[in-house]
C-alpha cells in the first residue's frame, strides 16, 4: 500500500515528528511504501531521507497518488487532500489546544483518531457528529 503521511514540520524531534519517523519505519517493515509530505523540512527530514524514505515539501514532486493519506495537522493534510482529489484519508489529532492540530471536516477523511482523551474530546467538540466514533 502507498501511504502519504503529512506533518506540519520535520525539523526537530517533537512528538508528531517522532511518530512520523517511527510509523514510517514500521510501515516499511510491513511491506508498505510510505512517503512524507511537510511544508517545513529540516534535520528530521534529512534523517528520514538517509534511511531511504521519500520526503518532500512539494506535492507536485510526487508522481503517484497514494492509496491513503495519514494526516497530522490541518494545513498539510488539506493540501494533500486537495492535491490528490480521489485519495481517502484518516486524521490523527495529537494536540488538544494548538491551532495547527485543529480538526477539519472533509468528505474524504474517513476516520478521525486521537492520541488521548483530551484530543478525542477536541475532535468531537469541533466536528460533532461528522467525526463519528473517534478512537484513541
Amino acid at each position: 500500500m502507498k501511504i502519504l503521511l503529512t506533518n506540519a514540520i520535520l525539523n526537530g524531534f517533537t512528538g508528531t515528528e517522532i511518530v512520523v519517523r517511527d510509523l514510517t519505519r514500521a510501515l516499511a517493515r510491513s511491506g508498505h511504501h510510505a512517503t512524507i509530505y511537510s511544508p517545513r523540512l529540516g534535520c528530521m527530514a534529512d534523517e528520514m531521507r538517509s534511511a531511504g524514505v521519500v520526503v518532500t515539501d512539494d506535492l507536485f514532486s510526487l508522481t503517484d497518488a497514494p492509496d491513503i493519506i495519514h494526516g497530522h495537522h490541518h494545513q498539510p493534510l488539506m493540501e494533500a487532500l486537495l492535491h490528490f482529489p480521489t485519495t481517502p484519508a484518516i486524521y490523527l489529532g495529537h494536540d488538544a489546544v494548538l491551532p495547527v492540530d485543529e480538526p477539519c471536516a472533509f468528505p474524504r477523511i474517513r476516520k478521525y483518531l486521537a492520541v488521548d482523551e483530551r484530543c478525542r474530546d477536541r475532535v468531537k467538540r469541533v466536528l460533532g457528529d461528522v467525526a463519528g466514533d473517534v478512537e484513541i
